[in-house]
């Protein structure tokens, strides 16, 4: 009888451990189910984020571009203008050549003097 009864205990005490395993599954999976969904919510977070990054790299790349195109505009425009500078400088240049010859003739004329004077 004694092998009757530990037969039986072991019987009770295998379907008890099965009893809290079953249990402890189900905790498990009760569990699990709640990281899933807390994982879940956490990459729906970050792609809406990533999303935002990616949106706001495209925003300042647009503005780069813009802005790029704007300075090159500018530094154009002051290239031509300093062209034109220069262009001008040898005009006057040229010019106060003609005007210093003039003006040495005319000073020579006054020395050299007219009519005998």
């Amino acid at each position: 009888m004694d092998v009757e009864r530990r037969i039986q205990s072991i019987i009770e005490a295998h379907e008890q451990a099965m009893a809290r395993m079953s249990a402890n599954e189900a905790k498990f999976e009760a569990r699990m189910s709640a990281n899933e969904r807390r994982v879940d919510a956490v990459e729906k977070r970050l792609d809406k984020r990533m999303d935002a990054i990616a949106k706001l790299i495209q925003q300042g790349m647009r503005m780069l571009v813009n802005n790029k195109a704007d300075a090159d505009r500018r530094i154009n425009a002051l290239v031509e203008a300093q062209m034109r500078t220069e262009a001008k400088m040898e005009e006057m240049a040229a010019a106060q050549k003609d005007t210093q010859k003039t003006l040495n003739a005319f000073i020579e004329s006054l020395q050299k003097g007219r009519n005998g004077h």
